[in-house]
């Protein structure tokens, strides 16, 4: 990982532009319930945002104690761990 990618932790959040873009590429056209999974949600806005627009249950995983925190106020359920080290099921 680059030195200033470290410095951040990894973390590059969706900019707001793209993030109100991507409802209009993506459609829950049933209207049906169900869920949306982020393996790497960051703070958790774009996934709250997008589940929101959707009408999805949202459950994040990520890494970063602090950020994994924010995410709890986005997310339905909120799993501090490493994406690659859990297994998901329905």
């Amino acid at each position: 990982m680059h030195v200033a990618a470290r410095a951040r932790a990894g973390f590059f959040p969706t900019p707001p532009t793209v993030l109100t873009k991507i409802p209009r590429f993506i459609e829950n056209e049933s209207g049906q319930l169900g869920r949306i999974l982020d393996p790497c949600a960051g703070n958790g806005i774009p996934l709250g945002f997008l589940a929101m627009e959707w009408k999805l249950d949202a459950f994040a995983i990520e890494l970063d104690r602090q950020r994994a925190q924010q995410c709890t106020t986005q997310a339905t359920k909120t799993l501090r761990s490493d994406a690659h080290c859990c297994e998901v099921s329905r």
